[in-house]
């Protein structure tokens, strides 16, 4: 018997393709956000650990950047293009800390999935959550920028 999670990921993966761009990113950024997040020290043993997609679906769980791959591969699979969308990498002012997120062009404007975002399925443009948030780098298929502020 398939899981719950398996389930609804075949349900979504149905449903999905059929579904404006900006619906598809709330989609996405809402299904895996309910699940608990979970840092790497607790989840892996270990202070910094980035899961293969296999691991972080089967734990159903992980920290930030955990998130932001497995937004990015689930969007590639329904047909988003690579150079649509961006793993950011940096620091979140209000946590003082290192953060990853989803940034994700949807015609003009680009917003960022967070897993942090609630209610779960929030997308937050990129201008506003840019005050709060300085990206380092970005990453996709087509490569890696170091970023810098003005």
């Amino acid at each position: 018997m398939p899981s719950p999670i398996l389930l609804q990921w075949k349900n979504l993966s149905t449903l999905a393709p059929k579904l404006p761009r900006n619906e598809k990113l709330i989609y996405i950024n809402g299904f895996f956000n309910r699940w608990m997040s979970e840092d790497d020290q607790k989840a892996y043993g270990r202070a910094e650990y980035w899961a293969l997609p296999e691991e972080f679906l089967r734990a159903g769980r992980g920290d930030c950047e955990d998130y932001a791959i497995i937004k990015y591969l689930a969007l590639r699979y329904l047909a988003e293009p690579a150079q649509d969308m961006w793993l950011l990498l940096g620091k979140s002012l209000g946590r003082d800390s290192g953060h990853a997120v989803l940034a994700a062009r949807d015609g003009s404007r680009v917003f960022i999935l967070d897993n942090l975002s609630r209610p779960a399925h929030l997308l937050i443009p990129e201008p506003q959550y840019l005050q709060s948030f300085i990206p380092f780098y970005a990453i996709n298929e087509q490569g890696i920028w170091r970023l810098t502020r003005p």
